[in-house]
């Protein structure tokens, strides 16, 4: 059976975008353009540059906040963020943890949600947003 892990985008101005991973990866969600997943400041002004890691093996999936000016959150509960006097460059020398994420847990990044299903199907997912290892810009 080959798992997928979906990323739905339920708040913000993004809501109702889904991310569909069924390989094993790592995607970088921020706001610059060299992230996987790349929100643009116009859409939410919250999200850090560099925000935080998604280290993914299907079903497996685990976040890491980089060092974020507002955090990211697991079902409300805060795993990350720097401190305000800290710079972005200080923020990366610190070192967050690694936390698995389970299905349905609800990742908040800024001002946008993200739901978390974790799927095991016989079938693949047929979406025009399937990120296999490329820069996608969500804008």
């Amino acid at each position: 059976m080959q798992s997928t892990i979906t990323l739905t985008i339920t708040t913000g101005k993004l809501s109702g975008k889904q991310y569909i991973f069924d390989t094993r990866t790592t995607c970088l969600i921020g706001r610059n353009d060299d992230c996987a997943l790349s929100i643009p400041y116009e859409v939410d002004k919250k999200v850090s540059r560099y925000h935080c890691l998604l280290d993914i093996n299907p079903p497996d999936i685990k976040i890491k906040d980089l060092g974020s000016l507002n955090g990211t959150y697991i079902n409300n509960k805060k795993i990350g963020g720097r401190q305000s006097h800290h710079t972005p460059e200080e923020a990366q020398k610190l070192n967050f943890p690694e936390y698995d994420l389970q299905d349905g847990d609800y990742i908040e990044i800024g001002d946008t949600a993200e739901m978390l299903n974790v799927v095991t199907k016989l079938y693949i997912f047929k979406y025009s947003s399937i990120i296999k290892g490329k820069n996608v810009n969500i804008s």
